[in-house]
């Protein structure tokens, strides 16, 4: 994940720093040792200002990161990004269900696409390299 400024987590400061109607990603979690502890990672697809206001778990986490994107195509990645990074790092998030696609688009994500390419090549290469003959 990139380098993010964490924003404490009330409806004053969501209104404050982001507009209404942007879409994109965003991170929930706390502090500590002073860094940002990710522990939901979520996107909107309409309003990040409007799902974080509404948020089931707006009181539970202090703080919040966001990215906004330009398209749902663009925040679903970024969604799918910070979620695989989480997943790969062991970071223990609250949704531990892969991220959906956005409504009636049908989208794959790009990293479960690059790690099951990944492995297949992996696997081949382990597979013919055991019964090569000299």
């Amino acid at each position: 994940m990139t380098q993010a400024i964490a924003y404490r987590c009330t409806p004053d400061v969501i209104r404050d720093v982001i507009a209404p109607g942007k879409i994109g990603a965003y991170a929930l979690g706390n502090m500590e040792n002073e860094e940002f502890s990710i522990k939901y990672i979520g996107r909107s697809d309409k309003s990040l200002r409007n799902r974080l206001l509404s948020h089931n778990y707006m009181y539970h986490f202090d703080y919040f990161i966001f990215q906004c994107t330009t398209t749902v195509e663009e925040a679903f990645e970024l969604e799918a990004k910070w979620w695989h990074s989480c997943r790969m790092n062991h970071v223990k998030i609250v949704n531990r269900i892969h991220p959906d696609s956005p409504n009636e688009m049908n989208l794959r994500c790009p990293y479960c696409n690059f790690s099951y390419h990944l492995s297949q090549l992996l696997n081949k290469r382990t597979f013919s390299n055991q019964y090569k003959t000299a």
